[in-house]
């Protein structure tokens, strides 16, 4: 089971939430990048149901997996969300400012489900870099997806959230067998790539 230490020690000081961020689609090369968010509070944290033990690093799950523990965080969390940021501004601002903005909007949309303002919460991000535009508190964690319990949750939202949207997306631009490989550069998808060229959402950047 991942350690719950740092959620622990954030929710006994003066925060209610603690918010776990990751993100997916960073490295693909079609396809938006996915910022998820999952909120926890105390309570959460007194008694932890069984399947929380099942929760890791999303790349580590089987997709029954991610879908079966997907379904309990939301059940379970204070609150949850994602940010989605398009291809196109991807190749305009960078992956890295993406990224950012990915989580930005998630970010927004949990305080305002939460009706809370930022100094009522925490946030533990996964990698190695903050949020410049956020004005609560806030932790790196390199690696947090496998340590951190609520990062690895925010992973899994996130991940099942862009796997099925790719799964959409390979149905509008077939050929492309995007619901394989979710856009990332696998063998398959580079050679329907030389087959079909570019789509509108592949980054150009990337490709």
């Amino acid at each position: 089971m991942l350690s719950v230490r740092r959620e622990k020690q954030i929710l006994s000081a003066s925060h209610t939430y603690v918010l776990g961020c990751d993100e997916v689609g960073r490295g693909s090369m079609a396809g938006p990048v996915v910022a998820g968010v999952v909120a926890f509070d105390k309570n959460f944290f007194i008694r932890l149901p069984g399947w929380a033990k099942k929760v890791n690093d999303s790349k580590q799950l089987s997709p029954v997996m991610r879908a079966e523990l997907q379904f309990h965080i939301k059940q379970s969390a204070a609150s949850w969300s994602v940010g989605v940021v398009s291809p196109k501004v991807i190749d305009r601002i960078n992956i890295l400012a993406a990224t950012k903005r990915a989580a930005d909007h998630a970010l927004r949309k949990i305080h305002m489900q939460l009706s809370v303002d930022t100094k009522k919460t925490f946030l533990l991000l996964d990698g190695n870099f903050l949020l410049p535009n956020y004005t609560g508190r806030q932790e790196a964690v390199v690696h947090g997806d496998a340590l951190v319990f609520c990062i690895a949750a925010a992973s899994i939202v996130a991940k099942v959230y862009r796997d099925e949207l790719m799964v959409k997306l390979d149905k509008k631009f077939p050929g492309y067998e995007f619901k394989a490989h979710k856009g990332y550069g696998t063998k398959l998808h580079k050679v329907a790539l030389k087959r079909l060229g570019l789509s509108s959402i592949h980054r150009k950047t990337f490709c």
